[in-house]
């Protein structure tokens, strides 16, 4: 659900299910391919005979969809490109801090070649994976 959707239902409420009734709700969510909650109120909303267009769930994103082995090995060039990039970060804001403080020294300049060496070793992994 958007978050536009979830503003226009304001009112919540807490449900206590036995342990039956909630595997029932969960295999019937997943029959449906939706969440627990969007399955409930659509039943709440069809068993009142209320208008069902809002309520009527959608389909669950993400976790519950099947991902390549492309994709896993995207999301991980992904992580490791976003760990380089903060060490990368840190590395010029370490430098242009020395650098206004007149404490620049060669150790920060080593600090960021390795941290260079670092990406471009992550670049060529991800060409050669690409061109592979």
């Amino acid at each position: 659900m958007s978050r536009s959707e979830s503003r226009q239902m304001s009112h919540q409420i807490g449900l206590r299910l036995d342990d039956d009734l909630y595997a029932r709700l969960v295999a019937a969510a997943r029959r449906h391919d939706v969440a627990p909650t969007a399955w409930a109120r659509h039943l709440i909303s069809q068993s009142l005979g209320a208008e069902t267009e809002r309520v009527l769930p959608r389909a669950r994103r993400g976790s519950n969809h099947k991902i390549t082995e492309e994709g896993r090995g995207a999301m991980r060039f992904a992580g490791e490109l976003g760990a380089v990039g903060s060490n990368l970060n840190q590395a010029l804001a370490q430098v242009h801090t020395a650098r206004k403080s007149d404490q620049l020294t060669e150790s920060h300049f080593k600090q960021l070649e390795t941290t260079i060496k670092e990406v471009q070793a992550l670049y060529a992994r991800i060409l050669g994976e690409l061109l592979a």
